[in-house]
């Protein structure tokens, strides 16, 4: 079974997020409430797909994907969720392998649409 990380701040999103793919994914489902829990996670677990939020206290998403990318842990479809403009994060991201940026207002059904048609 294909698995998915699901990293953001907010713990009522993150089980909306959680409810929403298993109901509608065939996908095993984890959560992280920042980049520093969903390390010690992706030290034991290999996913599939990654959906992270970029601003996080203790360590925010690009920090998280910059520490996946030295350390050569890749995840084959990345992709992040932010309240700011894609323009204002495009030259972090650039090279971290992300597969699509969501902007607030976002619709739940739009990212699992994606991940369901893209990444699995």
């Amino acid at each position: 079974m294909k698995k998915i990380l699901i990293i953001d701040d907010e713990a009522a999103l993150l089980k909306i997020f959680k409810m929403e793919f298993e109901e509608l994914t065939d996908l095993e489902v984890h959560t992280a409430l920042n980049g520093t829990e969903a390390i010690e996670k992706i030290k034991n677990i290999n996913f599939d797909v990654l959906l992270t939020d970029l601003t996080m206290p203790k360590m925010g998403g690009v920090k998280f994907l910059n520490y996946l990318k030295e350390q050569d842990m890749e995840v084959d479809c990345t992709l992040v969720i932010s309240g700011l403009p894609k323009e204002l994060h495009e030259e972090e991201l650039a090279n971290l392998n992300v597969a699509k940026y969501f902007e607030k207002p976002y619709r739940i059904m739009e990212i699992v649409n994606f991940v369901k048609s893209k990444c699995i």
